[in-house]
């Protein structure tokens, strides 16, 4: 089996077990700071973990890519900067939805709106990876205590979702969600600013 990262051939011991060899990799991508963006078997993007798929098959060609985590936390903050405004515009339209008897049309919303939340938290998580440990000090309070509370209403926004409780769902949304998701705009700008790569 061939291994490649980014490209390049990765030479290993014969006779190491997918078990033994992605893991000895991982360690590696940990230590050089990379973050694992895509990952082709045979040519054909997978997304499951790499050690299922490759006790699975007998792939002839695993192509791993990855970039570092300074690059995802850069490109991810663009993103959830930018797309913040549209998000929050959508939060708005499933509260008026919900508040208005439209339950039905505001769930197909909300499954949408919960998706992208979901990739701002694996956003601010790499963020905070990379920013662990560095003063970036925002608006008096740390950047992971920011987290947490975003990730702690989530949570309480898929409760509310898991019990039907749609008022809740509306109140979650706009009077927790809407302002939390605007000091993460304010604070993406500063980040952005302070780690330009």
């Amino acid at each position: 089996m061939r291994i490649l990262v980014n490209g390049q051939e990765i030479n290993y011991e014969a006779g190491l077990s997918p078990g033994e060899i992605i893991p000895a990799l991982e360690q590696v991508f940990r230590e050089d700071r990379l973050v694992v963006i895509g990952i082709r078997v045979d040519g054909i993007a997978v997304t499951e973990d790499l050690v299922t798929i490759l006790e699975k098959n007998q792939p002839q060609e695993v192509a791993i890519t990855v970039v570092s985590l300074e690059e995802v936390v850069y490109s991810g903050l663009g993103h959830v900067s930018e797309g913040i405004p549209t998000l929050t515009a959508a939060i708005y339209k499933i509260v008026e939805l919900i508040q208005s008897g439209n339950e039905g049309e505001g769930t197909l919303r909300f499954l949408d709106v919960i998706s992208q939340l979901e990739e701002i938290l694996t956003i601010f998580k790499h963020t905070v990876d990379y920013v662990t440990g560095l003063p970036v000090d925002l608006d008096g309070r740390r950047f992971l205590d920011e987290l947490n509370t975003f990730q702690q209403r989530v949570g309480e926004l898929l409760g509310a979702w898991e019990n039907r409780d749609f008022v809740l769902i509306s109140d979650l949304l706009e009077y927790e969600l809407v302002p939390q998701l605007e000091t993460f705009q304010e604070q993406t700008a500063v980040l952005l600013q302070k780690i330009k790569l």
